[in-house]
């Protein structure tokens, strides 16, 4: 493959190679950090019809003034291409908000605070048939799934450290957000947990539970399954522990890909593809070992920025008439993709 392809020339790569899309595997694009709004054509060269295409929605960004709602514009900008790409918003509720006395990044605790972020989710989701998001509706355009919070055990634990007291908090947000948002769109699909990594994965779903949240009520378990080589007998490990727990849903990776991506890439440079591409490695390795075939999930991230430098499927600023697609790209397209395409065929 040519290091520099036309736009054109990967939109007819991806028709050619993947049929349409029927599960939820895509891309995370990462625009609410600054990274490029990709164009239609780019969405339909990376995520064929059907696929999912993540990003994330701020609490403090949607709501400036109490009970006053406002989609940002690159939000709503994104959620329009994608709709016009034939694919599908998967939206990750996030963030604090100062007006109500968190910080912008605070996980919500007071009951005040929790009804608040649970007003916020229910406007997300919320639908009413119009073509532009005002103070009754946010309508995102084919909105699949929401999922909530992000990678609490981790970077974005919202200032709560001791996983016994992020598991506390992250059940009583569930009990009050999951049923605003059944109220609000009972079509969407959800996914909790905002769990990253591998150790001690059953014990926080478990531990969640414990304080009270049923897992029932929700469709799938989000995970971010950053899991290098080195790391896999731990997740194999938790994976098997968990479901033995009789904890069923699925997981939806709603992140995958990105640092162990590369990380693998480099280990492996120069090696003709033996052992695998890391996306072959992915599959058989991550999604495997689970007895239920996850909801789906979503690789980042599209493009390169700064924040995450060489994790990208592709390169530049995705405005040019050409890009370069990376070694990463090329595998995501050419192998991942159609297994995914293979796995929604099937019926699994």
């Amino acid at each position: 493959m040519k290091a520099f392809l036309r736009i054109s020339a990967l939109a007819a790569l991806a028709a050619a190679t993947q049929p349409a899309l029927a599960n939820d595997w895509g891309i995370a694009v990462q625009v609410n950090e600054g990274a490029p709004l990709p164009p239609v054509p780019v969405l339909q060269a990376m995520a064929p019809a059907g696929s999912t295409v993540r990003d994330i929605l701020g609490w403090h960004n949607v709501e400036k003034s109490r009970g006053l709602y406002t989609m940002p514009a690159v939000d709503w900008h994104l959620y329009q291409q994608v709709a016009a790409a034939g694919d599908k918003n998967v939206v990750t509720l996030f963030a604090g908000n100062p007006i109500y006395g968190t910080a912008t990044f605070g996980f919500p605790t007071s009951a005040e605070q929790i009804a608040a972020w649970a007003r916020f989710a229910a406007y997300a989701v919320a639908n009413d048939g119009g073509t532009a998001p005002d103070s009754k509706a946010a309508n995102i355009p084919s909105l699949e799934a929401v999922t909530i919070w992000n990678e609490f055990n981790g970077t974005w634990n919202g200032g709560i450290v001791t996983p016994q007291q992020q598991q506390q908090a992250m059940a009583a947000l569930l009990k009050v957000v999951v049923p605003a948002i059944r109220a609000a769109n009972p079509k969407v699909k959800i996914g909790a947990g905002a769990y990253v990594g591998a150790f001690n994965l059953s014990n926080w779903f478990l531990n969640i539970a414990v304080d009270g949240f049923d897992w029932h009520s929700v469709d799938w378990l989000d995970v971010h399954p950053y899991v290098a080589p080195n790391g896999l007998a731990t997740w194999q490990s938790e994976v098997a522990k968990l479901r033995a727990s009789g904890i069923t849903n699925p997981f939806y990776f709603s992140e995958w890909g990105g640092p162990n991506s590369v990380s693998y890439a480099t280990k492996f440079a120069g090696t003709a593809n033996n052992p695998p591409s890391y996306a072959q490695w992915f599959i058989a390795n991550v999604v495997a070992v689970d007895t239920i075939m996850p909801a789906g999930g979503n690789f980042f991230t599209l493009a390169n920025v700064t924040q995450f430098p060489n994790q990208g499927l592709t390169t530049g600023t995705m405005t040019a008439p050409a890009y370069q697609l990376t070694t990463l790209g090329a595998a995501y397209l050419n192998y991942f993709l159609p297994w995914a395409s293979a796995m929604a065929i099937a019926g699994n």
